[in-house]
């Protein structure tokens, strides 16, 4: 058998060929054609950058930590386990690594194999902190709604960032139903009172179909979480004063988180529980993770009534810029289903992570807006 000289694929992405006259003028233009598709082909793929987190003494995974590269911010799962694709021609990535309880690292990552990165865990004894009034939590808490306003932006600002809506139909992710990526801009107003809502601009998309056909739901809100899933913004939980006394909390440890000493305080009550992390020296809210009752979830437009929910959680994570005031860094939300009748599964994973914060001038026009019942895979 002869064997093809060029992929089938590479030769459909080409002009028309068999129109052209075997000319030498003709061949030459052929050729052109053909180098400018083959440099496409090679210029799209994907470099791939995948690996484990682990803890250096006991070589327990870390979950959820924070990378920073020069192409984008990414997360480790919940297994420790992380995944970034880069469209450019690279095989190692430089970043920086973030951990609750362990020492800032940067580390090269590699295209040729799979990366296991350990970190060094820097705790702090909780005897080295002062704390000065008798009830420890509730008055740590009584100094982080204090300092809202000093410790977060109080100017319109616009945030830039991605969002990821991935949703599968096992527990362990092996089975993708699709994958949504998309670009958006956000109008944010000051942290000075409590806002749930905002404008939200979707700049670009890109969605990936595995198993469509199977999925009977559509999710929606997802493009907004940037608004409605901002703990400080939206005051939730013990961040207002007359919920204080709603929450068992307890200062459970101090550690180490980006070279700042934080406190860990645990709180619950019937329907939430979780753990927050408070700087010390600002009284910033660094980093809060939470995991709802699903039972309290409501579903106003009715959309996932044949549906029961299994579980949710989510980790809010602020990082402090140049202007010493805290933003978004990057929020990641879970949430499982079970079919009524059959218990076929659905995992919806949401993540944004911000890209840049600029100083606001005019806010995002309504023609550009989507809203927060738009769904992201239309």
């Amino acid at each position: 058998m002869k064997k093809e000289l060029f992929p089938k694929e590479i030769l459909e992405n080409t002009v028309e060929v068999h129109q052209f006259q075997y000319s030498k003028r003709s061949q030459a233009i052929f050729f052109f054609f053909l180098l400018l598709t083959l440099n496409k082909n090679f210029s799209q793929q994907k470099n791939i950058f995948e690996g484990d987190l682990c803890d250096e003494n006991i070589e327990d995974s870390i979950p959820f930590a924070h990378f920073q590269s020069p192409y984008g911010g990414f997360i480790s799962d919940n297994k420790g386990r992380f995944h970034f694709e880069v469209n450019a021609s690279i095989d190692s990535l430089k970043v920086f690594i973030s951990a609750i309880g362990y020492a800032r690292k940067e580390v090269y990552l590699f295209n040729t194999r799979n990366n296991k990165i350990h970190l060094q865990p820097a705790e702090v004894s909780l005897d080295e902190v002062v704390i000065d009034y008798e009830d420890p939590a509730i008055g740590l808490i009584k100094k982080v709604i204090a300092n809202i306003p000093e410790n977060y932006p109080n100017e319109f600002e616009q945030l830039y960032g991605e969002h990821n809506e991935n949703t599968y139909s096992d527990s362990l992710k092996t089975k993708p139903i699709y994958k949504f990526n998309g670009k958006i801009r956000a109008d944010k107003f000051s942290y000075q009172r409590k806002n749930t809502l905002g404008n939200i601009e979707l700049i670009d998309k890109n969605v990936e179909t595995y198993d469509l056909d199977s999925l009977n739901v559509r999710f929606y809100g997802g493009g907004h979480m940037v608004h409605h899933r901002d703990f400080v913004m939206s005051r939730k939980n013990f961040l207002t004063k007359s919920k204080i006394d709603q929450f068992e909390l307890k200062i459970t440890d101090t550690l180490v988180y980006n070279n700042i000493n934080v406190a860990a305080l645990s709180f619950k009550n019937k329907v939430v529980k979780g753990t927050a992390y408070i700087d010390l020296q600002s009284y910033a809210l660094v980093r809060v993770e939470r995991f709802i009752d699903p039972a309290i979830i409501r579903d106003p437009l009715g959309l996932l009534k044949i549906h029961r929910r299994t579980y949710v959680h989510e980790i809010i994570d602020y990082a402090k810029h140049k202007d010493e005031k805290w933003r978004i860094n990057f929020i990641h939300y879970r949430t499982g289903f079970k079919l009524k009748t059959n218990e076929k599964e659905i995992h919806l994973d949401d993540t944004f992570i911000l890209e840049k914060a600029e100083e606001g001038t005019v806010i995002i026009p309504e023609n550009k807006r989507i809203l927060y019942t738009d769904v992201l895979l239309n």
